[in-house]
């Protein structure tokens, strides 16, 4: 409590895909976005992955130890060309993919001062 709580997930940031389609060349440019929610009533919605420790990006403080339930969802745009053909958007907006929710216990911190540790 009152101190961050880091996040991430494991998706790229930006794939390509090359594949053939009807025997025509498609190339999908696809970047994503992510939409969190850290069941305390805030979200956020980032380009930014997160990651372990000591990566403190994608952080959250909550301000009242508790249960929560955290779901993030994925949100995928892109590109496509056909046949080596000018880049298009794909229609339709974002594409969500929703993750499972997973719980978060949060617990108030407490600081304690050590003296007599031998470190120079």
């Amino acid at each position: 409590m009152n101190l961050p709580t880091l996040f991430s997930t494991n998706t790229p940031v930006v794939q390509v895909f090359n594949e053939t389609l009807l025997g025509v060349q498609v190339t999908l440019n696809v970047d994503a976005s992510w939409t969190w929610d850290f069941g305390d009533g805030m979200t956020l919605t980032s380009t930014d992955p997160g990651g372990a420790y000591p990566i403190t990006s994608l952080s959250h403080v909550y301000l009242v130890s508790g249960s929560y339930v955290v779901s993030l969802t994925t949100n995928w745009t892109g590109t496509f060309s056909m046949a080596g053909g000018p880049a298009a958007v794909i229609p339709g907006g974002p594409i969500p993919r929703a993750s499972l929710p997973f719980p978060l216990e949060v617990h108030e911190a407490h600081s304690v001062l050590v003296t007599g540790t031998g470190i120079l």
